[in-house]
């Protein structure tokens, strides 16, 4: 929409969140992406397209817009603890703190709920051995483990490969989040009003239509 946009010489400034950089499942939620309005997605995936359209076309009303308040209540990262063979992603990382010896997944999450702003981890584990600690909730997506190249270059490990995976250097995935932390954070953000850089209140929305329809972003920082 944006291209379209621009090469009918349309200048769109000022939207931002609501045209969204972000996929489905790579929406970061945090105060930056929940009681903003939601106008697009970015590069989609075509499993997900059927899905999110019967559920945003269940879930419209016409006196307020669609927030990403709203859009979280379609995948509901945070309900899980911890998935394996799951990517959550990098975005809004931030690195343990300095001297911590992590070795696995279970080290990683523990990394993660001694930082007040960590909400979920992704831990790299085989060769890599890495812990990522991030401040956003994102749902992330399944991946498989992998054979590593050079640089950041990936391969999937065909399924008939050799269990002990020997001669090569790997990595596997295992995601979790920070359950009691992120359903706290949400129970003190309700939506009142549709909020928006470009017009910084937008959209009065009553007591009755957000509870049943959105949870929201008042405050600062995680609880």
């Amino acid at each position: 929409m944006g291209w379209a946009l621009w090469n009918a010489d349309v200048q769109v400034q000022g939207y931002w969140p609501m045209f969204n950089p972000h996929p489905l499942h790579g929406i970061p939620f945090s105060d930056l992406y929940w009681c903003q309005p939601v106008l697009t997605l970015h590069k989609t995936l075509p499993r997900d397209m059927h899905a999110l359209w019967r559920w945003e076309y269940a879930q419209r009303t016409p006196h307020r817009p669609m927030l990403y308040a709203d859009v979280w209540r379609l995948r509901q990262p945070g309900q899980l603890s911890s998935l394996d063979n799951w990517d959550n992603g990098d975005w809004d990382r931030f690195d343990p703190p300095a001297g911590h010896l992590i070795l696995g997944a279970a080290a990683c999450e523990l990394s993660c709920r001694g930082q007040a702003r960590c909400v979920q981890w992704t831990w790299r584990g085989g060769d890599e051995k890495r812990c990522i600690l991030m401040s956003s909730i994102r749902y992330g997506t399944a991946r498989a483990p992998e054979y590593m190249g050079e640089g950041d270059a990936r391969e999937p490990i065909p399924p008939d490969a050799p269990s002990d995976r020997t001669g090569r250097k790997w990595v596997d995935y295992t995601s979790g989040w920070i359950q009691d932390r992120i359903a706290g954070w949400m129970e003190q953000r309700r939506c009142e009003q549709a909020f928006t850089e470009h017009s910084r209140s937008l959209h009065p929305v009553s007591p009755a239509s957000w509870q049943r329809s959105a949870m929201c972003v008042t405050g600062d920082g995680w609880r």
